[in-house]
Order: C-alpha cells, then sequence, then structure tokens
C-alpha cells in the first residue's frame, strides 16, 4: 500500500507557521519576541501607509494649486505660426508629433522654436501657445494634470512606507538570527560533553 505523498510546504508557510504562537517547548524567547515584533511593524505599516498616502496627496495638492495660480500670473498665451508641417519625432510613439513655429516674444521680437503640435496640422497654420515671461514656450499645469500628481504622491508615500516596513523587518530577522544562532552555540556547548559520555 502506498503512502500518498506528504504536502509540500512553501516558504511562506514555513514562515507564517514559524511566527504563530503556540505552546511548542521549542520555541525561544527570541521566536515569541519576533513574532510581536512583526505584528507591530505590520500593523504601523497598516495605519502609517494611508496616514502619510493623504498627508503626501494633500501637500502635493496645495503645491499644484500655488503654482498653477502663479503661472495664471506669468504665463502668457500667445498665437504662433507653423513653419513646417507636423513631423513625427520617432523616438516614442506617445510623443506628439513636433514642428517650427514662429511666434511674438515680450518686447515684439520674433522668435521661433521646435515644439510638439497636434498631429496633422499643416504649414502655415496658426496655434496657441503658453510662454513665460521671456518669451520662451512652456507646457502650463493643467487642472486634470494636478489630480494625477495627487495621485502618484500618494502612491509614492504609500509605497515608502511598505518599503521602510520590509527594511525594518529584515534588520530585525538578522538581528535576532544571529542571537539565536549565538543561543544554540552556547547551548550545544554545554550539551555536547553529556551527550559524548553517553555514547
Amino acid at each position: 500500500m502506498r503512502r500518498s505523498p506528504r504536502p509540500r510546504t512553501t516558504r511562506l508557510g514555513r514562515f507564517v507557521r514559524g511566527r504563530f504562537p503556540d505552546q511548542n517547548p521549542m520555541r525561544r524567547r527570541t521566536d515569541r519576541l519576533e513574532t510581536v515584533v512583526f505584528a507591530v511593524l505590520l500593523l504601523v505599516v497598516c495605519v502609517a501607509a494611508p496616514l502619510l498616502a493623504v498627508a503626501a496627496s494633500g501637500w502635493e495638492n496645495s503645491v499644484s494649486l500655488r503654482e498653477l495660480h502663479a503661472q495664471r500670473t506669468t504665463l502668457r498665451r500667445v498665437e504662433a505660426t507653423l513653419l513646417d508641417h507636423a513631423q513625427d519625432t520617432g523616438a516614442y510613439p506617445v510623443m506628439a508629433p513636433e514642428a517650427d513655429v514662429r511666434w511674438t516674444g515680450p518686447g515684439g521680437q520674433r522668435l521661433t522654436g521646435r515644439i510638439g503640435v497636434a498631429e496633422g496640422a499643416e504649414a502655415g497654420s496658426v496655434i496657441w501657445i503658453w510662454t513665460d515671461p521671456a518669451g520662451q514656450p512652456v507646457m502650463p499645469l493643467r487642472r486634470h494634470d494636478i489630480a494625477t500628481r495627487d495621485a502618484l504622491a500618494a502612491s509614492a508615500a504609500a509605497a515608502g512606507v511598505c518599503v521602510l516596513g520590509v527594511a525594518a523587518g529584515l534588520v530585525i530577522c538578522i538581528t535576532l538570527n544571529r542571537r539565536r544562532l549565538t543561543a544554540w552555540g552556547i547551548d550545544w556547548m554545554r550539551t555536547e560533553p553529556r551527550w559524548n559520555t553517553r555514547r
């Protein structure tokens, strides 16, 4: 009669089982301490990640709103004439086509430059561009960009907390493993003489 194969245990299963509180007499004080520390660390990460994500999102939102307000007072919207047809950059498919354009600067001087334009734009057509106080074209912040910035800030904050939590867990695990190895070495030094005399 064939025995049924023993179920294979995964690393995650061994990790969880090794930290599950029970009355195992082989479990040392450092094992129980590790379980408590990991539980507290997990709780801290679960609480801190959402709080920091909300705080980072709010901070980024206030910064973006100040930037939006500032650009309304410093940027100018001017007409620009395309000097050639829109051309695909060929670098990245998501980038807009570019074309050489001419516009009038703050002092009335005629300026030219190469900027992104709508696909299919033809030479001689007129478009509107934003320029800074020096008359150079800029990409202004738009309101729907603020939501994207807020989401990225929240995600970065939450990910940062998780990374710090994992790093702290690894440091704690390595430190406790060294203590366990030291304790096992001391115990073996005490046990080995008695073990040898029984053989």
